[in-house]
């Protein structure tokens, strides 16, 4: 028995013997411009979003800082137009002014960086609005003995595939409410998207949400039909496929931004 501990005693020591602190440069990743802009024929006013990105395996410290002094140009449509930069609130912007965003027209969005760094995307807005064949809105509401209540909200609508080669909705439900506490204002109460299925004529899109709160009042809803480019959809949905947590699994975020990150994308609404 003896014999066997005092192998094991030097096997042991065998191995701290053979441990070595590991020096494995990082490979060097670089930035990227991270772009968020959309266009629709009713925007008066188009705003791209500009940031760096942070790297996996950078020191954290530039994430999310603005792109400053750099170009942004708009084209498409027999048009180029040059945004300027909002100081104040961190953005670019173009006013439509003197030149139109129509539909089943295609737009391109070009950045450039003094130090040469560019990316660029492309994007066509949907040539119909949605189909919007009906709608029905319902509320079920219930009060507790502590003057608390819990609502849940209905939306459906059935919606017609007027663009078979951009079959991409989304549909988007808004409460505002009196509350004592808080000035009143718009929230979303429910997001859904949806893609039809090549064949498909028409569909009962269900859109439900809950509410638990106390002592507001509901005094107005609204709801938007999107008919978005295959841009924005995939975008949104790679968005909503994000977990959050120390066992969240990464997931893939589309984007449509050549040399970068992000996106540029259409879309026409009807509320």
């Amino acid at each position: 028995m003896k014999k066997l501990s005092y192998l094991f005693v030097a096997i042991w020591s065998l191995t701290l013997g053979c441990e070595q602190e590991a020096d494995i440069p990082l490979p060097k990743v670089d930035q990227k411009i991270a772009v968020s802009c959309y266009i629709s024929d009713e925007t008066d006013t188009v705003r791209a979003y500009l940031r760096w990105s942070d790297p996996v395996f950078s020191n954290g410290l530039d994430e999310g800082k603005v792109v400053e002094n750099a170009s942004v140009i708009l084209s498409g449509n027999g048009f180029s137009r040059t945004f300027s930069y909002n100081v104040q609130a961190q953005y670019y912007q173009l006013p439509v002014e003197g030149f139109d965003l129509a539909p089943g027209e295609s737009y391109s969005l070009v950045v450039q960086t003094p130090d040469g760094a560019q990316i660029s995307a492309q994007t066509t807005i949907p040539y119909f609005q949605a189909d919007i064949r009906s709608a029905s809105y319902e509320r079920d509401a219930a009060v507790d003995q502590f003057n608390q209540y819990y609502v849940t909200f209905r939306f459906e609508t059935v919606l017609g595939n007027s663009d078979s080669e951009e079959p991409y909705y989304r549909i988007v439900h808004y409460q505002k409410w009196e509350d004592p506490f808080i000035a009143s204002t718009w929230y979303q109460t429910s997001n859904v998207w949806h893609e039809f299925e090549p064949g498909d004529s028409e569909e009962r899109i269900i859109s439900e949400s809950s509410s638990y709160g106390y002592d507001t009042t509901l005094v107005a809803h609204k709801a938007y039909v999107i008919h978005c480019s295959e841009e924005y959809y995939r975008f949104h949905r790679g968005l909503e496929n994000i977990g959050y947590g120390p066992f969240a699994e990464p997931a893939i975020v589309y984007s449509n931004v050549v040399n970068g990150l992000g996106v540029f994308a259409s879309y026409r609404d009807w509320e």
